[in-house]
Parts: C-alpha cells; structure tokens; sequence
C-alpha cells in the first residue's frame, strides 16, 4: 500500500501533536519502513555508495528512512500549520546570489533534490519572493495530487504538472518570478544524463531549457535538517557564461546541479531519502532528447 494514500486523512491529528511528538512518531516509522522494505534499503545504500564514494552506514540509510517519514509529517502539519509551527525555525545560508540574480529582472530557475525537506524550500522561497511555481508529477488518484496541490497552495506555491505544464511557468519568469524543480530523479519523457559520484543521474530537462531560453539565472538550493529546523541554502547562478549551443547549456547545467547534489550528501548521507536506483545503464545515441 503506498502509505502518501493517507496523508490526507492524518494531516489533523499530526498537525495536533506537539511537533517533538509528531517527530519521534515519524522516527519510529521510518525504521519500521527502513526493516521491512529490503529492496529499497539495499537501492538506498547502493546510491549513497555511488554517489559519495564511500559506503553508507546502516545509521545513514536508517537515517534516510527516517528524512522521508519526517517530510511526510512535514507535509501533514503544512496543511494546517505555518511552516516554522510545522517544521521549526529556518535560516537562509547564501540567498544573497538568488536576489542579486532577480534584480536582473529575467527570473530563476531553483534545482533541489530529494534532500532534506524539499517543499519547504519552496515554501520559503515563495515568502520571501511571493511568485513561486514548481513542476511537479501527476500523481495518481488524483485526490492525492490535489492534497499536494492544495498544501503548497496554501501557502502561495502554484503547482504545473509535468507534460502539460500551461503557460503559467512561462508567465511566472516573464514577471520575474522563481520555478522550481526536483531533479535528482528522471520524470517526464526527456532526460539529460548526467555522472554524479559514480552513478548516473537522470535529469529532467524541460524547465532547464525554459529557464536557459528566457535568459533566466539557474540556482541548486537545499533545505538541510539542523538540530531545531533546517538550513535554506541556495548556490551561486550557474547559467552565467554557459555555451551557446543550448543542449551544451543543459549539460553544464547539469554537470553543476550533480556536483552539488554529491557535495550536499557527502555532508548529510542520512537526508538524502532517493528510493529508485542511479546505475542506471547509459542511454543510446540521440536517446537524450531535447525539452
């Protein structure tokens, strides 16, 4: 049973608990998940090894289950709770680049992994900059993409669906507003294949090229788990000075997004909570595709 199913049956009464309570609830069922869910404990391991270079501990894969069930709880009390109330305070580390990016006037683009708490970054960037759209998958039944929708809505993140996305992503850089896009794991039909550690990611593409056409800049942000609440941090722009030819331009970008993504979980393995293989097999020639 996919266990999303209940979110939005349980998002009141976790969003009752104190949050100390809802977390250690949270705890607990990640290790339940983590002893029982053999295959996913062994891809967990598999990518932390391939990508970090180095073996993951039973604590950081643990650890790992345990980052997915407190996102879920996360998720639960943002449909009913502010974020800080939800999640604890957070601080900003390096923003300062995506603002000086936004006085351009052209918008940004904002890579993020399934790392830490992935929608609060999006959250929090649509406090701080208010025009916020993420792409996301279309998740089936649909009740259960409409609850997602409605908890980001509810707090001023607009949602486009992969595949048929509309105009809004297109309206929200023309009015120098933020995209964001989970890319550590390959959704949608095209896909830039990148290496990242020793395996290979496969990222979708299709904002990048948004973001690359209209001039936009192109950050990786991540919100990290501190001891109280989490850590936004947010890289330089890595769209300036990339090459014309615009399927090179997607492959800088991505080249950059898989660096950071192998720095950020050498530092935090036990956060990164990615459940589906990265050795994947190198694709053919012109199996690429072009967003």
């Amino acid at each position: 049973m996919n266990p999303q199913l209940l979110l939005p049956y349980g998002s009141a009464p976790a969003a009752a608990l104190p949050r100390r309570w809802g977390e250690a609830l949270a705890d607990l069922s990640g290790d339940l998940t983590w002893r029982l869910a053999a295959r996913a404990r062994r891809t967990t391991a598999s990518n932390h090894a391939l990508v970090t270079g180095r073996a993951a501990s039973e604590a950081q894969v643990r650890g790992a289950f345990r980052t997915y069930a407190r996102y879920y709880l996360g998720l639960m009390r943002l449909a009913h709770r502010d974020p800080e109330s939800a999640l604890g305070p957070c601080r900003w580390e390096g923003v300062e680049a995506l603002d000086r990016s936004l006085e351009r006037g052209c918008g940004a683009l904002v890579l993020s992994a399934h790392l830490g708490n992935w929608d609060l970054l999006g959250i929090a960037l649509a406090q701080r900059y208010g025009n916020i759209c993420v792409f996301v998958e279309k998740l089936r039944p649909r009740a259960l993409y409409e609850f997602y929708a409605r908890v980001r809505g509810r707090h001023g993140v607009h949602v486009a669906p992969v595949g048929s996305p509309g105009r809004l992503p297109r309206e929200v850089l023309r009015r120098n507003g933020v995209l964001g896009l989970v890319v550590d794991r390959r959704f949608g039909s095209r896909a830039e294949f990148v290496p990242c550690g020793s395996g290979l990611l496969g990222m979708p593409t299709g904002a990048i090229r948004m973001a690359i056409r209209g001039g936009a800049a192109v950050h990786v942000g991540f919100a990290l788990r501190e001891r109280q609440g989490f850590r936004l941090r947010v890289g330089p722009d890595v769209a300036a000075g990339l090459p014309p030819d615009p399927q090179a331009a997607i492959r800088s970008v991505a080249g950059h997004f898989a660096v950071a993504l192998r720095d950020a979980v050498t530092r935090n393995p036990e956060q990164w909570c990615l459940l589906q293989p990265l050795d994947m097999p190198a694709p053919q020639h012109g199996a690429r595709g072009a967003a």
